[in-house]
């Protein structure tokens, strides 16, 4: 990604995902250039069903939209907005967060009631691991 470097191991961004045991929470894990909002990797989790999805990745769409809209991309920007996936009568959250050096925006859709300040916490965890 960033200057010719590139994540390490996609191994790696999953030991993230493990350390934070939210398998039954995620619905799909994004990651964007912040330049021009170009998903780079993307990640859906199996069990999601395609509704969920199509709702998850509309979320995603509307956060690198926002991304998209600043002046200038700042380092550690980060926005939530809820997501409503209707045909399991679910609610969740998508949250973005841009990496320090303004180069890339990291997303999360999570279903349920996962807690804002872990997904936050894994996106900064998965930043610092691509850095």
């Amino acid at each position: 990604f960033a200057q010719g470097r590139c994540w390490q191991s996609p191994l790696s961004a999953m030991s993230v995902l493990r350390r934070h045991d939210m398998a039954s929470s995620l619905a799909l894990l994004v990651v964007a250039r912040a330049s021009d909002q170009v998903i780079l990797a993307r990640r859906v989790e199996r069990a999601v069903p395609d509704d969920e999805v199509a709702a998850a990745d509309a979320a995603v769409a509307q956060l690198l939209q926002n991304v998209s809209e600043q002046a200038e991309v700042r380092p550690d920007w980060s926005s939530s907005l809820a997501v409503d996936f209707e045909s399991s009568l679910l609610s969740g959250a998508a949250h973005a967060l841009v990496c320090p050096r303004s180069l890339l925006v990291f997303v999360v859709v999570v279903r349920g009631r996962y807690p804002e300040q872990l997904s936050m916490r894994l996106l900064r965890e998965l930043a610092e691991e691509v850095a």
